[in-house]
């Protein structure tokens, strides 16, 4: 397995769950009138997504 292929299984690992709890309120938001995202929720999906992005961003600065 190359370092890329394991930076991908652990990315998908680490975000799988997050990304798939966004996805579920923003479809539940979508079309449920009454749902709402507190403003706690929102800060930690913005913060995971954030540390996904600088996770990555730095594993390509130093292999690349």
């Amino acid at each position: 397995m190359t370092e890329i292929d394991s930076l991908v299984k652990r990315a998908k690992r680490y975000m799988g769950r997050e990304l798939n709890r966004a996805f579920e309120k923003r479809q539940i938001g979508d079309y449920g009138y009454t749902f709402v995202v507190s403003d706690e929720e929102a800060v930690q999906l913005l913060q995971y997504g954030k540390e996904f992005v600088n996770k990555i961003t730095s594993w390509l600065n130093i292999n690349f």
